[in-house]
């Protein structure tokens, strides 16, 4: 699911430039592709997870994730905004399973299967404002993209708790195991959140925008790797690509033009 998420964005991005019709329709049925796995890929309960551990079924799950179903959710919409049919229930159930996700006070949980839990393991919740670092701007946009109602004050807390709390992400960043660092953070989830951080910017107040850019980009740019690279978690040889990928477009982002 991952794959045609990023894709479908790629995709999206592509159409927002390509003008010459014949280019236009090959991307166009490339996209559509996209839309038609992560539509059979979802999950019984709405939205998308990592794996099927449950009952091996046509659908799968249940094990949907909030950040996951975020992701899914802004790659349709971006893709919708340039003309690829997207089914409005496929979004509509994706919101409804992240907003069962949301916990008051303005973070997400992991998932729909740990929304009630009161902690994991001694390294902290995973549910908590410090364990939902990166979850929180993703699935704030998510529902911003797809028209639902949303506090403006919600996103300069996502950037300002990011801002105040980062350090428990870089903190995670290369670290081997998955969840086992402070708030059960993992090396992957640092540029992921950076990343959409950056994309939320655009929604926060006009005023703050330029401050949240320079936060951010104060954080990546020290992180490069001495061949150019930038990457938060060893991954089957395609931790740099991932890693520089993510960076380079939320650098991208936090230029003041």
């Amino acid at each position: 699911v991952w794959a045609h998420m990023y894709a479908l964005e790629a995709f999206a991005r592509v159409l927002a430039r390509e003008k010459r019709p014949e280019p236009r329709k090959r991307v166009l049925k490339a996209a559509e592709g996209c839309v038609s796995w992560l539509e059979r890929m979802e999950f019984v309960e709405g939205g998308w997870g990592y794996f099927n551990f449950g009952i091996k079924t046509r659908d799968p799950g249940p094990g949907s994730t909030s950040f996951t179903s975020a992701s899914g959710v802004i790659a349709l919409e971006m893709a919708k905004r340039q003309g690829v049919k997207v089914p409005a229930k496929l979004i509509k159930k994706a919101n409804r399973l992240i907003r069962r996700c949301a916990i008051p006070g303005g973070s997400f949980a992991y998932s729909f299967s740990t929304r009630m839990w009161a902690g994991i393991g001694s390294n902290g919740n995973i549910n908590f404002t410090k364990g939902s670092l990166a979850r929180t701007p993703a699935c704030l946009l998510a529902w911003t993209l797809s028209g639902e109602e949303v506090d403006p004050k919600r996103y300069t807390q996502a950037l300002d708790e990011l801002e105040k709390y980062g350090h428990f992400l870089l903190l995670a960043r290369k670290y081997p195991y998955p969840h086992e660092t402070w708030y059960a953070n993992s090396g992957y989830f640092c540029f992921y959140g950076y990343y959409y951080a950056s994309m939320l910017i655009e929604h926060a107040p006009a005023k703050h925008q330029a401050k949240y850019k320079r936060q951010i980009a104060e954080k990546l740019l020290p992180l490069r790797e001495k061949d150019g690279s930038w990457w938060d978690y060893q991954l089957y040889r395609v931790h740099k690509p991932y890693g520089t990928g993510y960076v380079l477009m939320t650098l991208a982002r936090c230029r003041n033009r």
